[in-house]
Parts: C-alpha cells; sequence; structure tokens
C-alpha cells in the first residue's frame, strides 16, 4: 500500500465503517427510499430553485441517503446503478456520461467537445470524465435530460449532471466506515457537518479512499493493469450573516493514481510497470441572497484544474505524457419578480478555459477559450396547475490554437463562433395525480481548436498525421418532447417521448493518404422513450413489525437512432435501451437491496480490425443485505455482477466479474 493510502486509511480504520447504513435503517427515510417527490426542489433545470412537478423537462435526483444505501463511491458507480443511458466505461478511471444518444468525455480534452456536461453546484468543470469527480462531499445529483444550452451555453446538449455539495446546518453528524472484498478491494470514508452560533456558520467535510487490485471477468480471465488507488477530499464553509444570505467558499480534491487501462488493443503491449495518474482540483467562491423586494442574486466565481499523466515502458518503447486543462469562470444570475406576469431572471457567465500538452507523445494542440454567454428565463404560472417557462440565451465562443511542441505544423490561429439557443416548454396538471407537459429546445456544440488546427502529425512511435478542417461549422440539434407524470402518493411514475433533429455532426475521416480530417456530415435522427416508476409503502405484519417495501425503475429506450449518411446507419455508442430497476425490503434490524441493470445491443468502433462491430446486450445484477444491530452501526454483505456475468461496456474493456465486499458503518 503506498504512504498516501495509509496516511488516508489507517486513520479510518481506525473509527470503522462506510457510507451505506444511514440509510439502511429498518424504516429508512422515504424520501430516499422512493426517489425525490414531484413537490422536491432542484435547481439545475431552471434559472432558479423549481419544484419538479412544474418543469416541463424530465428530471432525476439521486439523493445522498440513496447513494451511501447502495455503498456507492464514485461518480461513475453512481450513474452505473442508477441511471439509464450511461455511456462507455472502461476500468481504470474512465467512464463517460450517456443520455439520449449523446455522450460526455469524447476525448482528452475540456468539457468544449462534450455532449453532456458535468456540474459541480452549477458551474462548468474542465473534464467529462465521470471517474475523475470527487464524491466526498455531495448532497445529491440532479440529472437533466435533454438540450440545457439556454443555460449551461454549449456541450449541454444531451442533458446536464450537476453534483450538489453539502452545506452545513445543525448539530454535528457524519459517518465513518470502511469496507474490503474481492480484488482486494477496499474502501473507508469519513465525513462531519454542521452548524455553529445557531448555524450563523455551516462546515462540511469529507475523505474518502478507495483502490483495487488487478481483477478477473466473468470468464475468469485476469487483466493486469486493471488496479487503482484513488482518494478524495471535499468541504464547504458557508456564513450566513442573516436568514435570507449565504457566502460559502467550497473545495474538493481527487486523486488517481496507478490507474490501469485493462482492455483495447494496445494493453497487450503494457507492463505493470505503466503508470497513470489524473489529478482534479476545485475551487468556487459563491454568494446567494434574496432581498426584502423578492428580488434573488446568486453570483459565483470558480475555478477547476485536471492533469493527465501517462507514463509507458512497454513492448513498443518508453514515454511519458501529461495533458492539462485548467478553467476559470464566473456566473451570476438575478431573479426579479413582474407582478402577474411571473418571474424573470437574467444571467451573464464567463468562461476562460486552457489546454496544454506535452511530453513524448502529444496528440492534440495547445489552445485557449473565451466563453462569454448572456441569457433570460421567464417561468409564468397563470394558474395553479399551469406553468410556462421560456428562454433565450447568446454565446460567442473564441477560440485560440497555439504553437505545440512535438505537433509540426500547426498553424497559431484563432476563430470564433456565437450561436443562439431558446427553450419553451409548459407543464399542466390537468388532476390532482396527472400532469401533462410539452417542451421544445436547441443546443450546439463548437468545434474543439484540434478540429480546426492545420496538418500536424501526432508524436511518438504511433504518429499519425492529421489535417484540421478551419471551416467546420458547430453541431446543432432541435429536441421536442412530450411527457405524462402520475403521483398517487406512494406510487409515482413518468413517461416522457422525445425526438432530436442533429445537425452538422463533426466526424472523423479518413483522406485518400490516409491523413484523417474533421467534416461536418449531415444529420442524425434520435427519437425515444423515457420512463420511471418509483413505488414505497410499509405492511403491518404484526408482532409490532413492518415490512417496508420500495421498488424504482428508469429506462431508456429508442425507437430511432439513424445517421442520415456516414459510414454506418445506425447511431454508434447508442444501446438500443438502458434501464435500471431496484427492490428493497426492510424487517427489523434487516434491510435487502436487489437491484439490476439491462442494456441493449449497440455498435462501436473496433479499433483492432478498423471495422464496426456490433456489441450484444446483457443484464447484470447486483445485491446488499444489511444488518443493523445498533441505531448509529450497520454492517452489510454486497455482491456486485451476481451471477458473474461476462459484459462490458466499452469494446475490449471487459468489467469485473463477481465481486464480494463487506463493510460496516457508524452514523454519529
Amino acid at each position: 500500500m503506498t504512504p498516501y493510502l495509509r496516511f488516508l486509511f489507517l486513520p479510518l480504520c481506525v473509527f470503522a465503517s462506510l457510507s451505506a447504513a444511514q440509510a439502511a435503517d429498518a424504516v429508512p427515510d422515504e424520501a430516499a427510499a422512493q426517489g425525490p417527490a414531484l413537490a422536491e426542489v432542484v435547481v439545475t433545470a431552471t434559472a432558479e430553485p423549481s419544484r419538479i412537478r412544474d418543469l416541463p423537462s424530465t428530471v432525476q435526483v439521486i439523493t445522498a441517503e440513496q447513494i451511501e444505501r447502495t455503498g456507492l463511491t464514485t461518480l461513475d458507480q453512481v450513474m452505473e446503478r442508477y441511471v439509464p443511458g450511461t455511456g462507455t466505461i472502461q476500468p481504470g478511471g474512465y467512464a463517460a456520461i450517456g443520455m439520449r444518444g449523446f455522450r460526455s468525455y469524447q476525448s482528452a480534452s475540456s468539457s468544449i467537445g462534450d455532449h453532456v456536461l458535468i456540474l459541480i453546484d452549477g458551474h462548468r468543470i474542465g473534464i467529462g470524465n465521470a471517474a475523475a469527480i470527487p464524491m466526498s462531499n455531495v448532497e445529491r445529483i440532479e440529472i437533466v435530460r435533454g438540450p440545457s444550452s439556454v443555460l449551461y451555453g454549449g456541450s449541454a446538449m444531451g442533458g446536464v449532471v450537476n453534483l450538489i455539495t453539502k452545506r452545513g446546518r445543525g448539530p454535528a453528524s457524519g459517518v465513518l466506515g470502511a469496507s474490503y472484498g474481492t480484488w482486494d478491494k477496499r474502501a473507508a470514508e469519513a465525513s462531519i457537518s454542521g452548524g455553529l452560533d445557531g448555524d450563523r456558520w455551516g462546515y462540511s467535510i469529507g475523505v474518502r479512499g478507495n483502490a483495487s487490485s488487478a481483477y478477473k471477468d466473468g470468464d475468469g480471465n485476469r487483466y493486469r493493469n486493471s488496479g487503482y488507488h484513488n482518494g478524495s477530499v471535499g468541504g464547504a464553509l458557508t456564513f450566513r450573516p442573516d436568514s435570507a444570505t449565504d457566502l460559502s467558499l467550497v473545495a474538493a480534491h481527487q486523486s488517481m493514481f496507478d490507474t490501469g487501462s485493462p482492455g483495447g488493443w494496445y494493453a497487450y503491449g503494457l507492463t505493470p510497470d505503466d503508470q497513470i495518474r489524473n489529478t482534479f482540483n476545485y475551487t468556487a467562491l459563491e454568494y446567494d441572497t434574496r432581498l426584502d423586494n423578492d428580488i434573488t442574486l446568486r453570483a459565483s466565481l470558480y475555478g477547476n484544474r485536471n492533469r493527465y499523466d501517462y507514463a509507458w515502458d512497454g513492448a513498443w518503447g518508453a514515454g511519458n505524457s501529461t495533458y492539462r486543462s485548467d478553467t476559470l469562470g464566473g456566473r451570476v444570475v438575478a431573479g426579479v419578480p413582474i407582478g402577474f406576469l411571473g418571474r424573470l431572471s437574467l444571467g451573464a457567465e464567463y468562461n476562460y478555459m486552457r489546454e496544454e500538452l506535452y511530453g513524448s507523445s502529444v496528440s492534440q494542440p495547445n489552445a485557449a477559450y473565451d466563453v462569454a454567454g448572456v441569457f433570460a428565463e421567464h417561468c409564468f404560472t397563470p394558474r395553479e396547475d399551469l406553468t410556462v417557462i421560456w428562454g433565450l440565451r447568446y454565446d460567442v465562443y473564441r477560440e485560440r490554437i497555439k504553437d505545440t511542441a512535438g505537433l509540426g505544423l500547426v498553424n497559431a490561429d484563432s476563430k470564433t463562433f456565437n450561436h443562439l439557443s431558446w427553450s419553451a416548454g409548459a407543464t399542466w396538471w390537468a388532476l390532482d395525480w396527472l400532469g401533462l407537459r410539452a417542451s421544445a429546445a436547441t443546443a450546439y456544440v463548437p468545434p474543439t481548436a484540434k478540429n480546426l488546427a492545420g496538418d500536424f502529425w501526432t508524436s511518438g512511435a504511433w504518429g499519425t498525421h492529421y489535417v484540421g478542417n478551419p471551416d467546420l461549422n458547430p453541431e446543432k440539434s432541435l429536441t421536442g418532447e412530450l411527457g405524462v407524470e402520475l403521483d398517487f402518493g406512494t406510487l409515482r411514475g413518468s413517461a416522457a417521448y422525445f425526438y432530436t433533429k442533429y445537425q452538422d455532426r463533426i466526424v472523423t475521416q479518413m483522406l485518400p493518404d490516409y491523413s484523417y480530417t474533421w467534416s461536418n456530415v449531415g444529420d442524425q435522427r434520435l427519437a425515444g422513450i423515457n420512463a420511471s416508476l418509483n413505488y414505497r409503502d410499509s405492511f403491518d405484519i404484526g408482532l409490532n413489525k413492518l415490512l417496508e417495501c420500495s421498488v424504482y425503475g428508469n429506462g431508456e429506450f429508442f425507437t430511432e437512432r439513424h445517421n442520415r449518411d456516414g459510414a454506418t446507419a445506425v447511431a454508434m455508442y447508442v444501446p438500443k435501451y438502458s434501464a435500471v430497476s431496484g427492490l428493497g425490503l426492510g424487517y427489523g434490524m434487516f434491510w435487502l437491496d436487489v437491484n439490476g441493470r439491462f442494456t441493449g445491443e449497440q455498435y462501436q468502433d473496433n479499433f483492432t480490425t478498423y471495422e464496426v462491430t456490433k456489441m450484444g446486450g446483457f443484464t447484470t445484477w447486483n445485491t446488499r443485505l444489511t444488518v443493523r444491530p445498533t441505531r448509529e452501526l450497520s454492517v452489510y454483505l454486497d455482491v456486485s455482477n451476481l451471477t458473474d456475468k461476462q459484459y462490458a461496456y466499452t469494446l475490449d474493456y471487459p468489467m469485473p466479474g463477481r465481486t464480494v465486499t463487506v463493510g460496516f458503518t457508524y452514523a454519529y
């Protein structure tokens, strides 16, 4: 064990026990068990906090209690367990989030080229890799499906994932924990939060560590370089001068090291000495107040850095490569009442993003991006059962390509793109238990500097010739959605049909001289259904005991996923269907969770045969038994991939086989 992990694990193991038990009570918190109530307030889907029942878009909330109940420790694990459509996952520190046919983490770059945007407290971060995002101080995760460019600019084409951090209030409370399992898998966590001086001050801090050795897949094949070490810390300090004002300082750090690469054709040339390290740092200063005249003001300054280091000494030689992206930004939103016409929100945002690569293998040019946007959103409630929301945003992207050592003929240049985004939607509760909604919105993704750059060769033994295309247009989409909501108290459900017209797709194409370029090749049609179901109830079975039951299900099903031209007729990396479901049963001190994931066939690039390959669908099951002998202490047995399934989200990157973990938590 490395010195870093000894420092992190040993003090925590003295105090014992990990995350999952606080919500694994014999009578777990109702909101955690059945998912977010329709009346819950969320902050991601609109410019000002809104009730879910008033939103015309599809929203999912994952609470801290839900995360802790299943012992999940990283964002990619949470998305895999609770969110349908999750994109490519490559064990060892790589994971893309997929929604409605779009993905984050399209390449090792800032979030400029992503199509699903990851946020922390509503702020853009310069990375789309879900595995690299710190989870040590997260209160909940809000997920908005569908285009969100009006609020967050480019890259929010498929949706956004917003991590909301904890802010301390009330008496001190926290969790201590540890676990151990198959593949020498170990984890530890400690957290504490609370308020001081009558909550005038609030504090929250969490520390988490995870590690694993090389694993075997469901067929018993061991994959070297598939282990990892992961440590994160996050916290927030909040000052409340009055009941209407919060001033918060938020920070987070995550470090992944000794991270392997378990699959792909090149993995056969790797050795145990190859090392990957990824570090991510985030800091924000936030101000939130409500004035006497019901005007709200939220302003923030934020910054983050992601650094990726890769050192290898394999069959094809030795080398190293470093990629670094920095993001600095500011955001301000003011909400103003306008009488019987509802509320008007006005906002502005600026982000400066920089990408730098150096080392013995460089694959894209250094670049800088200035991104400025202004937006307005109007929320109108003419009747108690009807809500209308519409918005506009204008963005300007200035991209600067810089001279880059190791890339040869890169031409320093700059180019500016601008775009007007719009959205409109309405929700009508026709009956107390029946809601209808409709919406339409546009989104866009600008070309990256790599797409625009001149001729260049990537360095290293396997260098490739690329030809940039300065005439590229931004990618654009138009999405319409119709939905229905059902609310019977203990039973809640929703369904929505969406249709997306995706134009000017930017794809890589091979030229006659075997070099590569990027082109706007045409358009794509993506249509399907999102559906969810949550049920929660308890039954008196005598002996002063209650049987608690909770059921959840969430699915994404495509009726159309076709390219209108290009090399393939079917959209790549888009499963035909994806669904997650779970059953929870509680009796006395016992709680049993069983959950599954169902993924349909999809098409992916095969970099071994240079052909498009159809990947079959798969189903995986997980289970967790928790015993709570006291109110504070919980002990659990967790089995992931219960049937020892051989499966993969990404071609040639098999996932671990059956994994058994034991652990305990102490909530104080």
